[in-house]
């Protein structure tokens, strides 16, 4: 009975050394350098600077083979990691009453998601076709961004404040 427990934990520990973790191999590749190295910047430069930048890195992109297309989308995360680094004109935006910050932050969303499609060796066609939606919000984006901006919309206090004001003044007691 020993010698059979000794042979199952010598033949799982054997077989246990030679198994290839999937999630290992998938994430074994280095990490692609940090933002301030791929996309040095000094100052603080505006977003539409930015956006012009990225807009460029993704125009090669989509113009290159696979391997410049890699390279080029590397740059381009970068600089949507520094995008919420940059000046903003204004913070909300007139035509769809949005604010400017949670824009960025989806483009940064899909430029991390295209990166790590190339990474983990995703199809070609889904990872343009992702470059192409990203490149259509920063055309969006920066359209937006020329034109005015707007004040933000009333925050909630404000609103039960102004509410709460209209309802005391009916008067009168409880349960009329």
């Amino acid at each position: 009975m020993k010698s059979i427990t000794v042979r199952f934990i010598a033949l799982t520990l054997l077989v246990g050394c030679r198994a290839e973790n999937p999630e290992e191999s998938a994430t074994a590749d280095p990490a692609p350098p940090p933002a301030m190295v791929v996309a040095p910047i000094s100052g603080r430069p505006e977003v539409d600077q930015m956006l012009d930048l990225l807009q460029k890195e993704l125009d090669s992109a989509l113009e290159g083979s696979n391997e410049t297309a890699a390279s080029h989308m590397v740059r381009a995360e970068a600089l949507t990691d520094r995008l919420l680094e940059t000046k903003l004109p204004f913070e909300w935006m007139v035509k769809e009453q949005y604010a400017v910050q949670p824009r960025l932050r989806q483009i940064q969303a899909l430029a991390d998601r295209i990166l790590a499609q190339i990474r983990s060796g995703g199809r070609p066609e889904d990872i343009r076709r992702d470059v192409l939606a990203l490149r259509k919000l920063v055309v969006d984006l920066r359209q937006g961004l020329r034109q005015e901006g707007s004040a933000a919309p009333p925050t909630l206090d404000r609103l039960l404040a102004a509410y709460r004001a209209d309802t005391l003044d009916v008067g009168g007691g409880v349960g009329e």
